[in-house]
């Protein structure tokens, strides 16, 4: 009896999954498609609100939960294989699957971190953590309305305006069929009505960054002193939170645990490399413009996600050479060689070629005589 009831869930979750549930769209729900260009908050606007809004067609009555996906993935091809689990566990927002209806629920912070590049853009996760029957279905944009889609608001010169943009990829992953693409599929689910049969879903929206004065970047040490630990005034509390890889800063002691190198062992390179990724992303929430540096930020968020500081010493030369080049990049990149250039802040800096602007110039940065060179830069070398 114990199989046929294991068998007979299995076959309501596949008749579920592959015919699909209350697919016709019922007269009552507005027909809310949406085809708008991607949101681009303009130069000086403030962000107020970012909402996701989903169309449940079967409720299930559960909590949904909201997570940011920390890893690229294709609508076309992905699986519960091959995601492999690459989401942050950390819960944005919840809200409740209970009618046949929209759903709509609070991301400001995610969309804000997508939008300033603090947090790269690999689309939402959503899960239903505890046990949930039947599966929550949801309509795709694979039918011919109520797509998912962000409603964002914004503030301009005293004035609040709201754009939409829908999603450009929607699927669900299912460990009942681990290697299976559902990209096609005219609905999403999320539930779990039996263990080893959970289903999650997967959105992508395009989010542009948004517009800005190329501003001016700060160096490591700079961002150390201004951490409201000593005499400087507190620049970084106000830029936070800021995702570095699958690590979010939301306050200032973690953020001078980072910046000084202190997030896991000073000695791995991961660590190093981290504490210049997270400068550049506060130079970037401060307004510096990332255009030049984009993908180098990119792959470093994405081998931070995929690794703990302490598989520095199980990597390859190569591996290692790599994170060593980023790192630099990301240090020439918040000293001005490369991107917006550097602030004016040639007292703190230690510029000593007489540049009457603060400029910097490679090389520039040491201390003469018997003075020490800048502290950002003295890391002694990663240890193998």
């Amino acid at each position: 009896m114990r199989k046929l009831s294991i068998l007979s869930v299995m076959l309501l979750i596949l008749s579920s999954i592959f015919l699909g549930c209350s697919l016709e769209q019922s007269p009552f729900a507005p027909d809310t498609r949406i085809s708008f260009a991607p949101v681009i908050l303009p130069a000086g606007a403030t962000l107020t609100s970012a909402t996701l809004n989903v169309y449940i067609s079967t409720p299930n009555n559960g909590e949904v939960t909201v997570h940011r996906v920390t890893a690229p993935w294709d609508e076309a091809t992905v699986t519960h294989e091959s995601f492999a689990n690459a989401y942050d566990p950390t819960v944005i927002a919840s809200f409740t699957a209970d009618e046949f209806m929209w759903h709509s629920v609070d991301i400001t912070t995610l969309f804000q971190q997508w939008s300033n590049g603090t947090a790269s853009n690999f689309g939402i996760l959503l899960d239903q953590p505890a046990n949930s029957s039947p599966l929550a279905a949801y309509h795709s944009r694979e039918l011919t309305s109520n797509h998912a889609y962000i409603e964002v608001c914004y503030e301009l010169n005293g004035e609040t305006f709201c754009e939409q943009t829908e999603v450009i990829g929607d699927t669900f992953i299912t460990e009942l069929g681990p290697t299976s693409n559902k990209g096609s599929a005219p609905v999403f689910y999320t539930g779990t009505p039996s263990p080893g049969l959970k289903a999650r879903a997967l959105l992508q929206f395009e989010v542009a960054a948004q517009l800005e004065q190329s501003g001016c970047t700060h160096t490591l040490r700079y961002w150390k002193r201004h951490t409201g630990f000593g005499p400087k005034e507190d620049l970084v509390t106000p830029l936070l939170p800021i995702t570095i890889g699958n690590y979010t800063i939301d306050t200032r002691f973690k953020a001078i645990v980072v910046l000084k190198s202190g997030y896991g062992y000073f000695g791995s390179g991961l660590t190093k490399m981290m504490a210049q990724l997270f400068a550049a992303k506060l130079s970037i929430a401060d307004g510096a413009d990332d255009s030049e540096i984009i993908s180098v930020i990119e792959e470093a968020d994405q081998i931070l996600a995929e690794n703990h500081w302490i598989s520095w010493y199980y990597m390859s030369s190569a591996e290692k050479q790599n994170i060593r080049n980023l790192k630099n990049t990301l240090s020439d990149y918040n000293h001005g060689y490369i991107g917006p250039g550097h602030c004016s802040e040639f007292e703190e800096s230690h510029d000593y070629c007489g540049n009457e602007d603060g400029s910097h110039e490679r090389g520039c940065d040491f201390y003469r005589g018997w003075r020490h060179f800048d502290s950002d830069d003295n890391d002694g070398g990663d240890n193998d």
